[in-house]
Protein backbone atom coordinates (compact mmCIF):
# COMPACT_ATOMS: atom_id res chain seq x y z
CA UNK A 1 0.00 0.00 0.00
CA UNK A 2 2.86 2.64 -0.26
CA UNK A 3 3.94 4.85 2.39
CA UNK A 4 0.53 4.55 4.22
CA UNK A 5 0.11 1.47 5.33
CA UNK A 6 -1.41 -1.04 7.58
CA UNK A 7 1.95 -0.60 10.08
CA UNK A 8 2.03 3.26 9.41
CA UNK A 9 -1.48 3.10 11.28
CA UNK A 10 -0.82 0.49 13.75
CA UNK A 11 2.23 1.92 14.76
CA UNK A 12 0.23 5.42 15.25
CA UNK A 13 -2.32 3.86 17.03
CA UNK A 14 0.67 2.70 19.91
CA UNK A 15 2.12 6.13 19.61
CA UNK A 16 -0.73 7.71 20.70
CA UNK A 17 -1.71 5.19 23.56
CA UNK A 18 1.93 6.18 24.76
CA UNK A 19 1.50 9.94 24.25
CA UNK A 20 -1.27 11.21 22.63
CA UNK A 21 0.09 14.75 22.30
CA UNK A 22 2.77 13.73 20.50
CA UNK A 23 0.98 11.10 18.05
CA UNK A 24 -2.19 13.78 17.74
CA UNK A 25 0.71 16.61 16.42
CA UNK A 26 1.84 14.05 13.66
CA UNK A 27 -1.32 13.22 12.90
CA UNK A 28 -1.76 16.75 12.41
CA UNK A 29 1.39 17.38 10.57
CA UNK A 30 0.79 14.85 8.26
CA UNK A 31 -2.52 16.55 6.79
CA UNK A 32 -0.75 19.86 6.96
CA UNK A 33 2.55 17.92 4.64
CA UNK A 34 -0.34 16.05 2.27
CA UNK A 35 -1.78 19.82 1.27
CA UNK A 36 1.69 20.44 0.10
CA UNK A 37 2.61 22.91 2.91
CA UNK A 38 6.30 22.46 4.21
CA UNK A 39 5.37 24.98 7.51
CA UNK A 40 6.01 23.11 10.51
CA UNK A 41 3.71 22.85 13.71
CA UNK A 42 6.08 22.51 16.44
CA UNK A 43 4.93 21.19 20.20
CA UNK A 44 4.98 24.39 21.59
CA UNK A 45 2.11 26.20 18.87
CA UNK A 46 0.22 22.83 19.32
CA UNK A 47 0.30 23.28 23.88
CA UNK A 48 -0.24 27.34 23.26
CA UNK A 49 -2.35 28.22 20.42
CA UNK A 50 -6.02 27.59 19.42
CA UNK A 51 -5.90 25.14 16.48
CA UNK A 52 -7.29 28.15 14.03
CA UNK A 53 -4.22 30.07 15.04
CA UNK A 54 -1.83 27.00 14.34
CA UNK A 55 -4.15 27.18 10.37
CA UNK A 56 -3.08 30.83 9.92
CA UNK A 57 0.24 30.06 10.70
CA UNK A 58 0.44 27.47 8.40
CA UNK A 59 -1.53 29.53 5.74
CA UNK A 60 1.10 32.14 5.95
CA UNK A 61 4.04 29.51 5.29
CA UNK A 62 1.91 27.94 2.21
CA UNK A 63 4.03 28.96 -1.16
CA UNK A 64 0.50 29.18 -3.51
CA UNK A 65 2.93 30.14 -5.86
CA UNK A 66 2.56 27.51 -8.41
CA UNK A 67 -0.72 26.10 -7.33
CA UNK A 68 0.06 22.53 -7.53
CA UNK A 69 -0.41 20.39 -4.53
CA UNK A 70 0.05 16.62 -3.71
CA UNK A 71 -3.52 16.00 -4.61
CA UNK A 72 -4.11 17.40 -8.07
CA UNK A 73 -0.56 16.56 -9.24
CA UNK A 74 -0.48 14.09 -12.45
CA UNK A 75 1.69 11.36 -12.94
CA UNK A 76 1.52 7.61 -11.34
CA UNK A 77 3.21 8.98 -7.73
CA UNK A 78 0.83 11.58 -7.22
CA UNK A 79 -2.62 8.56 -8.05
CA UNK A 80 -1.11 6.75 -5.85
CA UNK A 81 -0.35 9.12 -2.87
CA UNK A 82 -4.25 10.06 -3.29
CA UNK A 83 -5.17 6.87 -3.12
CA UNK A 84 -2.63 5.84 -0.29
CA UNK A 85 -3.87 9.13 1.46
CA UNK A 86 -7.75 8.33 1.66
CA UNK A 87 -7.20 4.44 2.80
CA UNK A 88 -5.04 5.57 5.48
CA UNK A 89 -7.45 7.90 6.67
CA UNK A 90 -10.31 5.24 6.55
CA UNK A 91 -8.13 2.60 7.88
CA UNK A 92 -7.04 4.61 11.03
CA UNK A 93 -10.53 5.89 11.83
CA UNK A 94 -11.80 2.02 11.43
CA UNK A 95 -9.40 0.44 13.71
CA UNK A 96 -9.57 2.97 15.98
CA UNK A 97 -13.38 2.84 16.11
CA UNK A 98 -13.37 0.30 19.37
CA UNK A 99 -10.78 1.85 21.20
CA UNK A 100 -9.28 5.38 20.94
CA UNK A 101 -11.29 6.54 18.48
CA UNK A 102 -14.18 7.47 21.31
CA UNK A 103 -11.45 9.13 23.41
CA UNK A 104 -13.12 12.71 22.98
CA UNK A 105 -9.41 13.96 22.57
CA UNK A 106 -8.81 12.69 19.57
CA UNK A 107 -12.41 13.20 17.52
CA UNK A 108 -12.19 16.59 19.20
CA UNK A 109 -9.36 17.54 17.99
CA UNK A 110 -9.55 15.62 14.17
CA UNK A 111 -12.82 17.46 13.72
CA UNK A 112 -11.81 20.65 14.60
CA UNK A 113 -8.79 20.26 12.08
CA UNK A 114 -10.46 19.25 9.38
CA UNK A 115 -13.31 21.68 9.98
CA UNK A 116 -10.90 24.73 9.94
CA UNK A 117 -8.71 23.62 7.24
CA UNK A 118 -11.75 22.88 5.29
CA UNK A 119 -12.50 26.78 5.50
CA UNK A 120 -9.38 27.49 5.03
CA UNK A 121 -8.36 30.61 2.26
CA UNK A 122 -5.56 27.99 0.97
CA UNK A 123 -7.50 25.74 -1.37
CA UNK A 124 -5.24 23.14 -1.26
CA UNK A 125 -6.16 22.67 2.83
CA UNK A 126 -9.43 22.81 1.73
CA UNK A 127 -9.19 20.15 -0.58
CA UNK A 128 -7.03 17.71 1.61
CA UNK A 129 -9.30 17.91 4.56
CA UNK A 130 -12.54 17.93 2.54
CA UNK A 131 -11.07 14.63 0.87
CA UNK A 132 -9.97 13.44 4.67
CA UNK A 133 -13.40 13.71 5.94
CA UNK A 134 -15.53 12.24 3.11
CA UNK A 135 -13.70 9.21 3.61
CA UNK A 136 -16.84 6.63 4.36
CA UNK A 137 -15.57 5.39 7.64
CA UNK A 138 -14.68 9.53 9.28
CA UNK A 139 -18.03 10.25 7.82
CA UNK A 140 -19.92 7.70 9.89
CA UNK A 141 -17.66 8.45 12.94
CA UNK A 142 -18.69 12.31 12.69
CA UNK A 143 -22.54 11.78 12.20
CA UNK A 144 -22.12 10.04 15.48
CA UNK A 145 -20.15 12.32 17.56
Amino acid sequence: MGFFSQATVDEWIENYKVNRDTALLALMQLFISSAGCKGKITPDMQSSMEQSAIIRKMTEEFDEESGEYPLIMTGQQWKKFKNNFCDFVGILVKQCQYSIIYDQYLMDNVISLLTGLSDSQVRAFRHTATLAGMSQHVMKKLLRH
